[in-house]
């Protein structure tokens, strides 16, 4: 009876989980010692240095890392207005 009330705050609750851990640069900076073990993140922010940004190389990666978001949103929008145009 109750999950249904707290579908909506668990699924913020991942969502929020999801994109914190997706993004996340500071730690995987500290701690990963191999090129091979680098995360996204830090991987695209070595490309840009004193020297200039190879854009040429960053925004595609860019792109890609943003694809999680992105299909988070259209799916819960999605849902969202079915879940609005339905009557009662």
């Amino acid at each position: 009876m109750g999950l249904p009330l707290v579908r909506p705050a668990l699924a913020a609750l991942g969502i929020f989980t999801f994109l914190g851990n997706w993004n996340a640069f500071l730690w995987p900076l500290i701690v990963v010692q191999t090129p091979e073990m680098r995360t996204l993140p830090v991987g695209i922010a070595l490309f840009s240095g004193e020297a200039g940004t190879a854009w040429n190389l960053i925004m595609p990666p860019r792109a890609w890392r943003s694809s999680p978001s992105s299909w988070s949103f259209s799916s819960s929008n999605a849902r969202s207005w079915r879940a609005w145009s339905s009557p009662g």
